[in-house]
């Protein structure tokens, strides 16, 4: 019997994680994230971005990643992995101002 290299492989629903496939388990990987928990995580940023004390040079970062994300959950279908990306960049520049006693509830919204 010859082996076959195709495979047909179909999932339904949301799917999260990563799937390993064939005789060399090739990975296939996808990302799902909450939008709107997103959206909500960085429109409370924004908000607050005048109070949390960051640098100048973070305050612009965040500003542009906030922009970008909200770009993002604009389309059609959002790239999930990117803003899963740009939200965890986010939540490292709010690290940065930890002394602000908003941080742990801003980053509460999207954990």
């Amino acid at each position: 019997m010859a082996e076959r290299d195709d495979y047909d492989v179909h999932i339904g629903g949301s799917v999260s994680g990563q799937l390993a496939i064939g005789p060399n388990n090739t990975q296939i990987s996808e990302t799902t994230i909450d939008v709107p928990a997103l959206t909500n995580f960085t429109e409370a940023v924004a908000q607050a971005l005048p109070t949390l004390g960051l640098t100048e040079e973070d305050g612009e970062r965040a500003r542009r990643l906030i922009e970008e994300i909200a770009e993002t959950t604009r389309r059609p279908r959002p790239d999930h992995a990117r803003l899963r990306a740009l939200g965890l960049s986010l939540r490292t520049i709010l690290e940065s101002a930890a002394g602000s006693a908003l941080i742990p509830v801003l980053q509460a919204l999207w954990p």
